[in-house]
């Protein structure tokens, strides 16, 4: 049997209310649930003991849920998988502080190794259903400790907004399904203070009622206003700001070998174009050494024609959040309007595309850009889009 029809099984099966762990360990998850058995936790908040033991709790805590009972089956499915896979960065995350074990950002590196799973071992990519899907579940990862703390956010209302504008990309996501997973997670341990975070997982879920975000992103007069409140600007949600940028920024995203310059010349032929490879290849830096000079002469060519109010595309890998975002405030701060475009395709379309190239990139170096790949979320920019090619 496939590794893709065993997920298919177990989900069913889950969907039903049945979990069958002897068929999940006889998947790739089965390799990452050995490790979870290995791999201490906090006595205080685990009572239970490994990271295994905790995520079987949550599985089967999850399964008596009202609000999970009550999803529709394709949600249940989401919703089940992030539970399966809630903690899978914990074996990366764990170390020792004080003789006690901590898995600081846990489900930020989680959320990174499940994408690489399902996109490699159960190819959930290269169709917009299953692009949607497994998104849907990283997010739940990256974000599953959200409802628990969400109240010692500095502004706990915008981080709420901004993390449920996602479900713009993906309609499998959603604070709801964040706040069942969180619950599940509460429950399926042994500890202080369950109670008291299932009563914040419970506000949570009420504020995000209140806030209008709770199945689906808050609703803005306009996608400029809706950026200027993600970005930190104080407005109200009803406002309507004026739209004082003067044109715009296309920002590429994707590994190598998805199409990004293939989409370019189909859809921005009169923009110019600022690539990072070809300005490697004209200063002759290789990929592998230092890109400083890569970067500062890009950024220069950018400010150059930001300065004219000339639109134009950058084109790079942009695969997380840290590069992008530095490029985007530059982008900005000349008042354009930013446009990330995503790309994805299929494994065996990319691995053909890349050898197709005139500079292949190796696979190693194409699974290190997975390893630490995380696609655009929606509060990123003014517009962000995930094409399927």
């Amino acid at each position: 049997m496939a590794e893709i029809d065993k997920l298919i099984k177990i989900l069913k099966d889950a969907a039903k209310g049945r979990i069958n762990w002897d068929l999940i360990g006889q998947t790739v998850i089965g390799e990452h649930l050995a490790k979870m058995a290995q791999t201490p936790q906090n006595p205080k908040w685990h009572g239970e003991g490994d990271v295994l033991t905790h995520t079987k709790m949550v599985c089967e805590e999850l399964l008596a849920l009202r609000e999970y009972e009550l999803l529709a089956p394709k949600q249940r499915a989401v919703v089940f998988l992030s539970a399966l896979l809630h903690d899978i960065g914990k074996p990366v995350a764990t170390r020792i502080e004080e003789g006690v074990p901590t898995s600081p950002n846990h489900g930020v590196i989680g959320s990174r190794i499940a994408r690489v799973l399902l996109m490699n071992d159960f190819e959930l990519c290269g169709d917009r259903e299953m692009t949607e899907f497994r998104e849907a579940v990283c997010l739940l990862i990256r974000y599953h400790s959200f409802p628990v703390y969400f109240y010692d956010k500095d502004e706990p209302e915008r981080a709420m907004r901004r993390i449920a504008s996602n479900s713009e990309l993906t309609s499998d996501f959603s604070l709801k399904h964040l706040c069942i997973l969180s619950m599940a997670d509460v429950k399926g341990r042994i500890g202080d203070g369950i109670r008291a975070s299932e009563s914040t997982v419970e506000m949570c879920r009420d504020f995000a009622l209140e806030c209008g975000c709770y199945e689906g992103a808050c609703r803005f007069e306009s996608s400029f206003t809706a950026h200027k409140y993600y970005r930190g600007t104080d407005v109200h949600i009803g406002d309507k700001l004026y739209d004082d940028t003067w044109g715009e920024v296309i920002m590429m995203s994707g590994i190598p070998g998805t199409g990004k310059d293939t989409w370019i010349s189909r859809n921005c032929m009169n923009m110019p174009m600022i690539s990072l490879d070809e300005i490697r290849k004209e200063i002759g830096v290789k990929p592998t050494e230092d890109q400083t000079p890569v970067v500062v002469l890009a950024k220069e060519r950018a400010k150059e024609l930001l300065r004219q109010k000339k639109e134009f595309v950058w084109n790079a890998t942009c695969l997380t959040p840290q590069l992008r975002s530095m490029s985007i405030s530059l982008f900005e701060s000349y008042g354009a309007r930013v446009r990330i475009v995503y790309l994805e395709t299929t494994i065996g379309d990319q691995k053909r595309r890349n050898i197709s190239r005139r500079e292949f990139v190796s696979l190693g170096a194409i699974d290190r850009m997975k390893a630490k790949m995380n696609p655009p979320e929606r509060f990123e920019a003014q517009m962000v889009e995930w094409l399927i090619v």
